[in-house]
């Protein structure tokens, strides 16, 4: 018996111990890996001294470029305060490495509850009795008081986030979080920034500051019309986080992207089709949050303190939110209110009424051309 005792003490000797990082004066011991893509890697974590459960992120930074946005990142979320809808951050450090490699760590408090990206899978799932052939959605895929505590939570978010005159530029199912508290929580501020665009009678230097500004940024599915084409030359600025938190409401009630396809033609037109199962299985409340939304004019999509206040209402007085009268076209954005949804079972955006996006004898190109250097042309902010 002794010997089978110091066997196993052997083992264990052998076993190679997690990793202590040394991240902004703490000791993180780094756990499981929760999920990558690209040059990031979030993993679970502990703290070594108190024992609090934490994330990890950890992102290869491989050059000055990506060296400079990590810097902005850690500044950025150091002037965020604890909000209960916002993922806590709890510092960050950067690592030098050999040449200009490097490598920047973050530590945030960990959310076992998961992302919205994996309850909507799971809702999938349990309804997968569907035909897939014959329907892709799967509706209704979420509770409507699952739909209005993500809704609610986010919209809150946003509010916090325009009080500070920022924009999260990526708001997406992956970036909700449902913390150890049971709340929703916005996450991932690499694509978070202040700078808003003024793009009427822009010319093409800013067309492509602006293109430049967007690529890489803003995940392209949930794009909003004047970020996915900048010719049309409307404000670029909060209105695009709601339009994204639109394509997640319509994801929450159906289980699909409302412009899945690889074509940024609908995320542009702003049409999409709603099964008429919905109609059947949500409030008019949703569905009124819903058009808002994902009104392909930023003028006619509802502010983040609007949405906030309707939801918190309707959550707890059952008041129904104000159904907006079409506005007539504005200079602004060139687009009308897009007419209300017919009392028919299902329904579908229709803007073959629009103006062109491009001005008349302007050609359009799927990317701006990068302008020539002119010290004397202005770009407009």
């Amino acid at each position: 018996m002794q010997w089978l005792l110091g066997a196993a003490q052997a083992v264990k000797e052998k076993v190679p111990q997690k990793p202590i990082l040394q991240v902004a004066g703490r000791r993180i011991q780094q756990q499981k890996l929760l999920a990558d893509g690209g040059f990031a890697y979030v993993y679970s974590g502990l703290d070594a001294d108190s024992g609090e459960r934490l994330a990890i992120r950890r992102v290869l930074l491989q050059d000055p470029e990506a060296l400079e946005k990590a810097k902005v990142e850690i500044d950025l979320l150091g002037s965020l305060c604890d909000h209960p809808h916002i993922v806590h951050f709890q510092g960050a450090q950067i690592f030098r490495g050999s040449g200009a490699s490097a490598e920047a760590i973050y530590i945030f408090e960990l959310c076992p509850g998961g992302t919205l990206l994996s309850h909507l899978e799971a809702a999938m799932e349990a309804g997968g009795k569907r035909d897939a052939r014959t329907t892709p959605y799967c509706c209704p895929c979420l509770e409507e008081q699952d739909i209005l505590a993500v809704l609610g939570a986010t919209a809150q978010a946003l509010v916090y986030l325009t009080r500070l005159g920022m924009i999260h530029y990526d708001v997406k199912s992956e970036n909700l979080l449902l913390g150890n508290d049971g709340l929703w929580k916005l996450g991932d501020f690499g694509s978070a920034s202040e700078r808003t665009f003024d793009l009427t009678n822009a010319d093409k230097k800013a067309l492509w500051e602006a293109q430049e500004f967007i690529h890489g940024r803003c995940t392209p599915m949930f794009r909003a019309p004047e970020i996915a084409d900048v010719y049309l030359r409307w404000k670029i600025g909060p209105k695009v986080d709601l339009f994204a938190l639109g394509c997640i409401l319509f994801a929450m009630m159906t289980g699909q992207h409302p412009f899945p396809m690889e074509s940024t033609c609908g995320n542009i037109t702003a049409s999409y089709r709603l099964p008429p199962e919905a109609k059947e299985h949500y409030s008019s409340a949703v569905l009124t949050w819903l058009r808002g939304l994902l009104a392909r004019s930023p003028a006619e999509r509802p502010t983040a303190v609007r949405l906030s206040s309707e939801v918190e209402r309707f959550r707890l007085l059952g008041e129904e939110p104000p159904v907006d009268d079409p506005q007539p076209a504005t200079a602004a954005t060139g687009a009308p209110t897009a007419p209300a949804a017919p009392d028919a079972a299902a329904w579908e955006a229709d803007f073959s009424a629009f103006a062109p996006a491009v001005p008349e004898g302007e050609e359009r190109s799927e990317q701006p051309e990068k302008p020539e250097e002119d010290p004397g042309e202005e770009s407009q902010p």
